[in-house]
């Protein structure tokens, strides 16, 4: 996602990383089986190093950010009304108010 138009006019833009106002996260039901595809992919890793098997410098790190990114969802908090809004399981996003209705930069590491 680049661009999100929130429900109060403004455009939440993702076009560089480390944004304050962004986070993920993987649903719960999900959690096992994605730990579990990390464990086979080691495991793969594990049984092509024992084989002799080359592989490129970055090849772990590729396996098991690719089984992250399959996973995670994205939720972004409007800096304009603090809306939240959730990555749903079909891409799309949904939204929730603040009780405030103010940007809380909850999702802000720093805050």
């Amino acid at each position: 996602m680049s661009k999100l138009g929130c429900e109060c006019g403004y455009v939440i833009r993702d076009n560089t990383d480390d944004l304050p106002h962004k986070a993920s996260f993987i649903p719960d039901k999900l959690d096992y089986q994605m730990l579990d595809e990390i464990k086979t992919r080691i495991e793969n890793y594990k049984e092509k190093l024992n084989l002799g098997e080359k592989v490129y410098d970055d090849y772990l790190f590729d396996l098991i950010s690719t089984v992250d990114l399959k996973f995670r969802k994205d939720i972004y908090e409007c800096i304009n009304c603090g809306r939240l809004w959730l990555q749903t399981a079909s891409g799309n996003f949904i939204s929730y108010l603040s009780e405030t209705g103010k940007y809380e930069a909850i999702l802000d590491v720093d805050n």
